[in-house]
């Protein structure tokens, strides 16, 4: 699927759609950096999360995939892109308060329409702490998250539009890495932390799909930057790549907070 045309358009920066668990805020400039200086065509993202990598790129490539397992995340992805009016009147429908957040965490979710469901996705994303999925508890500090409306115009409207050519999946990484794999393709890779994984939703990902993950990987023809945490075990894993070492913070606060080693593996063999 070699794309035509030029090899880059230059792009405006933007943040992630949401807060998520382990979503690269604080490094999404130096990984997007790494990114724009590769020479390719289609870029994929089979792990796409809430897009802080994707988005803090500065060039957008002729073809672009992100994907992710967790289909209510997706969602809020394809509701962005296609509605954005519609879903800042949603957004701006709902109290940011405790209450609202217990009402919504009760509701399950194929109870509302596509657009009542992203903005169930986005409120509850910025009233817990770290964006688990795993955490049910009401975390706000004194820092309010609520957002003018002005604010969320502006922000709908520009993620929309620099989304407007973007292929979106709700696929098996393994099956997005066949189907978009080619020599001139660039994977970028944040699956979820190894022994967190039920943070980014129950099922999407499991410790043996790491194994499955090396596997495809290991068969590529086009090139790939994977971010993980640093353990033995990820380390022993994907041991027959290039492995480095990078400092950031997991802090969903403060910056500098939390200082942690975390890897960049990538697809040049050792």
């Amino acid at each position: 699927m070699a794309a035509k045309g030029p090899l880059e358009t230059i792009v405006k920066p933007l943040p992630g759609l949401t807060s998520w668990a382990g979503g690269k805020r604080n490094l999404a400039r130096r990984l997007g950096d790494r990114i724009d200086a590769d020479k390719h065509r289609v870029y994929v993202e089979p792990f796409a999360g809430a897009g802080h990598v994707f988005f803090a790129r500065t060039r957008r490539r002729p073809v672009e995939i992100i994907n992710d397992a967790n289909g209510e995340l997706v969602n809020v992805w394809r509701c962005w892109r296609r509605h954005p009016e519609e879903l800042l009147k949603v957004i701006l429908s709902v109290p940011f308060a405790r209450q609202e957040f217990d009402r919504l965490m009760s509701i399950e979710p194929d109870q509302l329409t596509d657009l009542e469901r992203a903005g169930r996705l986005l409120f509850l994303q910025r009233a817990r702490f770290g964006g688990r999925l795993d955490n049910r508890c009401w975390s706000m500090g004194t820092t309010s998250r609520a957002r003018t409306p002005e604010r969320w115009r502006k922000r709908l409207g520009e993620a929309a539009e620099r989304l407007a050519s973007v292929v979106i999946e709700n696929r098996d990484f393994a099956w997005v890495i066949q189907r978009f794999d080619t020599p001139e393709t660039l994977f970028y890779l944040d699956p979820p932390y190894w022994g967190a994984e039920d943070a980014y939703g129950r099922g999407c990902f499991g410790p043996a799909d790491f194994e499955r993950l090396r596997a495809a990987l290991g068969r590529l023809k086009g090139r790939f930057l994977m971010s993980l945490n640093d353990t033995p075990e990820v380390r022993s894993i994907f041991a027959a790549f290039r492995i480095e070492t990078i400092e950031t913070s997991w802090s969903s606060r403060k910056p500098g907070d939390q200082a942690v080693t975390e890897l960049l593996i990538s697809g040049v063999r050792t």
